[in-house]
């Protein structure tokens, strides 16, 4: 199914028994926060946020708990690519993948996907109360020739904004198809139970 706006954005659900392999996700992110702590490695996440994406050597979603779900995906980016009218007949690859979580307070900053045809945000496991992705208007440069209201462009508790900003309500089992160079972001996660992430990008090659 597709999200407005345009479409731009698409989305499925798939049952990945996150419960099962916790654990094993919570080890691989605390080595990650460690490389990140030794190298003082900049990252999208604050307050708090841990993001995989620096152990390039372990992509998680070639892990054996994500097998079934890479053939469910790749039922769905066809249509993605034809909706979008993206050129036929290219190689398709998830170049990496990695998982971010958010405890109380933590979130994810404005960022892109450079070079990246679609961005995929598989929502492992989300509480009551712990955020909604975000995406920024791909028009906001046009906005800024407008008489808007003085608060469209204020942002409030440095997690969120208005006026340019879409909020998608998001749940556990979600998962969101986009272009790589809609910038987006999370808001703050309020909850103490943990909001779990799993980001893949597709390229294409001739």
């Amino acid at each position: 199914m597709f999200l407005n706006p345009f479409p731009i954005i698409y989305n499925f659900k798939y049952d990945f028994k996150f419960d099962q392999f916790k654990d094993k996700v919570d080890d691989y992110l605390q080595k990650s926060k460690e490389k990140i702590d030794k190298f003082d490695i900049h990252t999208p996440e604050r307050d708090g946020g841990i993001s995989s994406i620096v152990m390039d050597e372990q992509h998680p979603h070639l892990w054996p708990e994500f097998e079934d779900f890479r053939k469910e995906l790749s039922n769905h980016i066809p249509e993605v690519l034809n909706e979008w009218q993206i050129r036929k007949g290219w190689s398709k690859k998830i170049s990496n993948s990695w998982i971010n979580v958010h405890n109380m307070g933590g979130w994810t900053s404005d960022h892109v996907h450079h070079g990246t045809v679609i961005a995929i945000s598989c929502y492992l496991n989300v509480p009551p109360a712990s955020g909604r992705f975000m995406i920024k208007n791909p028009m906001h440069m046009y906005k800024l020739g407008e008489p808007v209201e003085d608060a469209y462009h204020l942002e409030y508790e440095n997690s969120g904004a208005q006026g340019d900003w879409t909020f998608i309500e998001v749940q556990t089992n979600d998962i969101l198809l986009f272009p790589g160079w809609l910038t987006h972001r999370t808001e703050r996660c309020n909850s103490s139970l943990g909001r779990y992430i799993m980001s893949m990008n597709l390229t294409l090659s001739d």
